[in-house]
């Protein structure tokens, strides 16, 4: 959107699923450990890609700028909302622990407290995590959630 904003003036509606609109606090983490910060950044670069993904995730804490959308969009997050007990995904554990003492989180980046500024409708899916994988089929769910948004 910063590049071309108009770009977006026709998008009726944006669903976001477990989207990390503030950055995650992982990435101060990752930067506090040395080894793991370069590993992962030289692993980036074995796979091709620049290490501006990881500065793009810096946590900032903030609601994030939807000043591009036109003010007919729909914006919808699609959040997990989990408890220690509900985590699947075999990263999610680690992840979940390491946001603990900033609150509670969906185990894979996104802190719960900074859902409630984000503009637009939050959906928040209980016991999942950030994967959005359960041992249940969430499809019906999901497919409500977009759905809604796209209705008029």
């Amino acid at each position: 959107m910063a590049l071309d904003g108009e770009a977006f003036d026709d998008v009726a509606a944006w669903v976001s699923f477990s989207g990390m609109l503030s950055g995650t606090p992982l990435i101060g983490w990752l930067r506090s450990q040395p080894l793991r910060w370069w590993g992962i950044r030289l692993w980036l670069w074995w796979r091709g890609h620049g290490s501006q993904a990881l500065r793009d995730l810096e946590y900032r804490g903030a609601a994030p700028d939807h000043s591009g959308f036109a003010g007919n969009t729909r914006i919808v997050h699609v959040c997990a909302f989990p408890l220690r007990h509900h985590l699947a995904h075999p990263w999610a554990g680690r992840g979940y622990d390491r946001l603990a003492p900033l609150g509670p989180n969906d185990g894979g980046g996104v802190l719960l407290r900074d859902c409630l500024d984000w503009p637009g409708i939050v959906c928040p899916i209980w016991g999942v995590d950030h994967y959005l994988d359960p041992a249940w089929d969430l499809s019906p769910l999901l497919t409500g959630c977009v759905s809604a948004a796209l209705r008029e």
